[in-house]
């Protein structure tokens, strides 16, 4: 009897230290959303010449950064682009990621264009990060990759 409750004892403490561990906590992010997702923009761009190709490659990677529901795809001739004060055209080719809830101030593009610094440059300019009417993103950021411009808004963490 006093081999079995020993055992037990030992199954316990066991079970609680596994327990203790796996309730760890957990990797820190680095950055925030908007800073990983330029990060991830950066490090895949010069792999992929279709927009649409490498926005989906960033929506796939960008689970963990963004915990909500979103949908990627190529923004087709004439599909109005959101998040600015002014109609944006000027690019060859667009692609976006966006919530499928519109009450996230979460959106993000890839414009294929031929003067990358200009476009990058205009859609700061212009972008309204209160676009989404009942809420406001708190960061907005750019970056240049060969001829693709990237744009996010979003807000400065998902945890709320």
């Amino acid at each position: 009897m006093k081999k079995i409750s020993k055992i037990v004892v030992l199954v316990l403490i066991l079970t609680m230290v596994l327990a203790m561990t796996a309730c760890g906590k957990k990797e820190e992010a680095k950055g925030t959303p908007a800073e990983q997702l330029v990060e991830l923009f950066k490090a895949n761009a010069g792999s992929y010449s279709d927009v649409e190709a490498l926005i989906k490659k960033i929506h796939d990677e960008s689970q963990d950064i963004v915990p909500i529901m979103t949908d990627a795809f190529k923004i087709e001739e004439g599909m109005y682009i959101e998040g600015f004060d002014t109609e944006i055209t000027g690019y060859k080719n667009a692609a976006v990621i966006k919530s499928m809830m519109g009450v996230q101030p979460y959106i993000v593009y890839v414009f294929e264009v031929d003067n990358p610094d200009a476009f990058k440059k205009t859609l700061e300019d212009n972008a309204n990060k209160r676009w989404n009417i009942c809420t406001e993103a708190d960061e907005m950021m750019a970056e240049v990759s060969g001829n693709f411009v990237f744009f996010v808004m979003a807000p400065a963490s998902f945890d709320d």
